[in-house]
């Protein structure tokens, strides 16, 4: 029996991460599901972390759902019980963050230390929300699981939007990496299989993975709305000082390039510059990776604003607006096919951007190839500071490439076309 054709079809969302204004992927999620009617959302998740999601219906995956081995589960058990009663929520802390994820690179994969299971409260949640379509990310062999699981009790279509290239990158050291590697792979390509649409973060990894999978892959990255940015006023500063800009994510993919910008501005200002670096990020990173820059009297770091209206004022109010990323052929690895969702914001800005990176890296081949951002692709300290020192110095220059981004940003990113485009590609699995 052919179902009815429905605009908006009711979707199950899983992911790591909820919709949230600022996050890489939550805003990714935010944006491409707006204007999707609430009660046509639910959203699954295995990080608690970032807020609420935009939806009423959420459910977030806890100790019921997420099994630890002893002695971690007899830790998390003494925890909930000292808990008891008080109304602020349980948060894992930094070192035990670290710990855990230097315990599993050791063995090779978080699998030995936890598993994810569907509980009976979490079936009854999924059954009274009545999904038509799933739609997933996933990353390590426990998603999977929990994906194929959803599909095997449900029985409706899954729709897999990928955003890194974790069939390269995921479980590559360890004692038990090679087990795992191999499990994951073959798991990858089964579930790529069954999905009734597959979606990535880009051009280049739908190029790839078409290949690879032998099967169609869609390229859907983050939106946003241009007239809105575009419109967007601002009071502007008054000091005297050039502001360079980074807001996003801090990570292994990108800590060394911002270390090396924050060493060339603090050598710039001793030579007579006036420079100030900026970086903005979200509270958890700031905890894991903001020690490294306590010796940087020139950078100043700070929460990323919570609205559009806080990020269009910051990243407007720049000077020169930079993405950074390593050059270690780990990092590339990991990277090279994805598509950072600041690079929408960064383009709808009228600010110039400095990009530096490898030019196999998916966002630094766009940035040439489309000319909206001054580029160095070679691994070279004194032609980054030189190109800084040129770019502050030329004005002409440095704006050189705002209507370029302004244009690129309209024709690739436009929420309002490529949010109908979205929509109707997760339509079809119910109508065909």
């Amino acid at each position: 029996m052919v179902k009815q054709n429905k605009k908006y079809p009711k979707v199950l969302i899983f992911s790591s991460t909820k919709s949230n204004n600022y996050t890489g992927t939550g805003l990714l999620l935010r944006n491409l599901f707006s204007g999707w009617p609430e009660d046509k959302l639910a959203y699954l998740t295995t990080n608690n972390i970032y807020g609420m999601p935009s939806t009423k219906e959420w459910y977030g995956m806890s100790q019921r759902e997420i099994r630890y081995v002893w002695p971690i589960s007899s830790i998390i058990k003494l925890r909930i019980k000292n808990n008891f009663g008080k109304s602020k929520p349980i948060s894992v802390k930094t070192n035990e963050r670290r710990l855990f994820y230097r315990i599993t690179r050791i063995l090779g994969g978080e699998e030995i230390l936890r598993k994810y299971v569907l509980t009976q409260d979490l079936i009854k949640w999924i059954d009274s929300f009545k999904p038509e379509v799933i739609y997933c990310h996933v990353s390590s062999i426990n998603e999977i699981k929990i994906v194929n699981a959803l599909i095997l009790l449900f029985k409706i279509p899954l729709v897999i939007h990928i955003m890194d290239d974790w069939f390269t990158v995921k479980y590559k050291q360890g004692l038990f990496s090679f087990f795992f590697r191999n499990y994951f792979k073959n798991q990858y390509k089964k579930l790529m299989h069954k999905a009734t649409i597959r979606m990535c973060i880009s051009k280049k990894m739908s190029e790839e993975y078409n290949n690879r999978f032998g099967c169609e892959f869609v390229p859907f990255s983050n939106v946003i709305d241009t007239k809105l940015w575009f419109d967007f006023q601002i009071g502007k500063r008054q000091d005297a000082f050039f502001e360079l800009l980074y807001a996003g994510t801090i990570n292994d993919k990108n800590i060394k390039g911002l270390l090396l910008l924050s060493d060339i501005v603090e050598e710039l200002n001793k030579e007579g510059q006036k420079i100030n670096f900026k970086v903005y990020s979200f509270k958890e990173k700031l905890k894991y990776f903001g020690y490294m820059f306590n010796n940087h009297q020139s950078l100043s770091i700070g929460e990323v604003p919570k609205d559009d209206a806080g990020m269009m004022n910051i990243l407007k109010n720049a000077d020169l607006l930079v993405i950074s990323f390593d050059y270690s052929k780990k990092s590339i690895e990991r990277i090279r096919l994805s598509m950072l969702a600041k690079v929408s914001a960064y383009l709808a800005s009228g600010t110039p951007i400095l990009v530096f990176g490898s030019e196999k890296i998916a966002t630094v081949e766009y940035a040439i190839k489309e000319k909206w951002a001054h580029v160095l692709v070679n691994n070279n300290r004194e032609q980054l500071k030189n190109m800084i020192i040129e770019l502050i110095k030329n004005t002409e220059l440095r704006n050189s490439t705002i209507k370029i981004a302004k244009k690129v940003v309209i024709k690739d990113f436009d929420a309002k076309i490529i949010k109908e485009d979205f929509r109707r590609q997760i339509q079809t699995t119910i109508i065909n």
